[in-house]
């Protein structure tokens, strides 16, 4: 079967893309975030070669190296040509991408979506690897069809790109120190000090939390860090706190040791950060990634029917994370699926 390419320059075009855009790349982030102009100037261009090297390169995880047009992302063609789909992750948000000791690319996010597109054999899923900055540039630009990244909902990503229906149900907590004490709550940061990559989730609530209340302030700074980074510094001290994900900081706990303990976020605190706690999918606001959407859904809805879903919930976060609506839309459910208690034990 022959698969569908793009050139060289779409490469370019998207280079001039990006270089018109610059500061809105980066994970959604909306016009309130505090990014500097050289920060989103170098976000920019950080974005352009990153985009630039996946195409080129080959770190897709079933081997072939180019990339797909979104042409007739549909199905398949009547000449019986296999539509590619490539999907942009980052790599390195454990437990739902990254890459194993064997140096393959797993994860909750990635494994659902291959069980998704086994289900669709009118495609060809083809995963490429980048920076935060440019997974969603690559999708402004058609060179990429789909996003992998625990993705959660912003108003602002709403109205630029489509989403899935969820497909995790989060939970919200607080990473401190195992002997912190003074930390307890949400209003207990007021003063505190954390470290956040600009434009994403956490970054953008807090600031528009300080934005709303300035006599409670929390002291941001701004860094590109990978997430190992800075939950080692928060137990070294050098900064008091992050905010994560249950899943995430049980996962990081597990493989590094850290001596970090979660303190719970009731969810009108959990609001603070979103009122929505579902992570997705992320496509093309396009007629064809909407209809890809939809297929999507239909797939992902079989596969929790068939209970395959719910395998690869327990055994990358250890428990049913499965969002319970759409249990429920497949005729299953679970009385351990995760509504607002528990059913990852905190470290």
């Amino acid at each position: 079967m022959r698969k569908r390419i793009i050139t060289a320059e779409k490469v370019i075009s998207l280079a001039a893309v990006l270089s018109i855009t610059a500061g809105l790349a980066g994970c959604g982030a909306s016009s309130g975030t505090s990014d500097s102009g050289s920060e989103a100037a170098s976000s920019s261009a950080s974005a352009i070669n990153s985009v630039s090297q996946s195409v080129s390169g080959d770190q897709s995880s079933s081997g072939a190296g180019a990339s797909a047009s979104t042409e007739n992302v549909s199905g398949s063609s009547s000449d019986g040509e296999k539509t590619t789909i490539v999907c942009s992750t980052a790599g390195t948000v454990r437990p739902f991408t990254y890459t194993n000791d064997d140096g393959e690319l797993v994860g909750y996010d990635v494994d659902l979506l291959k069980a998704i597109f086994e289900k669709l054999p009118q495609y060809d899923l083809q995963f490429k690897t980048a920076e935060f900055t440019a997974l969603t540039a690559g999708l402004d630009s058609g060179i990429y069809q789909i996003s992998a990244c625990n993705w959660s909902y912003t108003e602002e990503r709403e109205e630029k790109y489509t989403f899935t229906e969820p497909t995790f149900q989060n939970q919200f907590v607080i990473a401190v120190p195992e002997d912190n004490d003074t930390i307890k709550s949400w209003d207990d940061l007021a003063g505190k000090t954390t470290e956040v990559s600009p434009g994403l989730q956490y970054a953008v609530a807090l600031e528009k939390w300080n934005e709303a209340n300035p006599d409670k302030a929390v002291k941001l700074n701004y860094s590109q860090s990978d997430l190992t980074t800075m939950l080692s510094n928060v137990e070294s001290g050098k900064y008091d706190f992050q905010l994560i994900d249950r899943t995430t900081l049980n996962a990081y706990l597990s493989d590094y040791g850290l001596k970090l303990k979660a303190v719970e976020l009731p969810q009108d605190e959990a609001d603070n950060i979103s009122s929505n706690p579902y992570a997705y999918y992320l496509l093309p606001k396009t007629e064809e990634g909407e209809a890809l959407a939809k297929e999507i859904n239909q797939a992902f809805e079989e596969i929790v029917a068939d209970g395959t879903a719910l395998k690869i919930s327990e055994q990358y976060l250890n428990g049913d994370y499965l969002p319970k609506e759409v249990e429920e839309k497949a005729g299953t459910g679970s009385a351990e699926s995760v509504s607002g208690s528990s059913a990852v034990s905190s470290s």
